[in-house]
């Protein structure tokens, strides 16, 4: 797990994020649902566990690339760090998406190296940041 520090370029406001994974996030973990990092804790929605355990009963493959990951509201400029994974067999796919907690609207997934717009937690400025993990 690694530690990404967000500041504020109007009021200096700083803000830690964890990208990556920790020893516990094993495929084994990760799917089975009596452990407490199971990927359906991730996951709030009824319907989507559902989906997600239907993939995991019917053989399906947590994809590599899973781990806490950046994700950016583009509507009210907030930046979160959210447990990225994907799950599927043949056409049965499941991909990870967030809601914003503060405007609710979907997340997008931060690329690296991205210049974003950031709206400040603390004193509510807009401003540009540069991300880099």
């Amino acid at each position: 797990m690694k530690n990404i520090i967000i500041k504020c370029p109007v009021c200096d406001y700083t803000k830690q994020l964890s990208v990556g994974t920790s020893y516990l996030d094993s495929k084994y973990n990760l799917l089975n649902e009596k452990n407490e990092n199971c990927i359906l804790n991730q996951v709030t929605s009824e319907k989507e566990k559902n989906k997600i355990r239907s993939i995991i009963k019917h053989g399906g493959e947590l994809k590599d690339h899973y781990g806490y990951k950046l994700y950016y509201c583009a509507s009210c400029h907030h930046i979160y760090s959210k447990y990225y994974f994907s799950l599927g067999i043949s056409h049965d796919q499941y991909i990870a998406s967030y809601n914003c907690p503060v405007c609710k609207k979907q997340m997008q997934l931060l690329k690296q190296d991205q210049m974003i717009d950031y709206n400040c937690e603390k004193c509510h400025q807009d401003s540009m940041m540069y991300i880099s993990t």
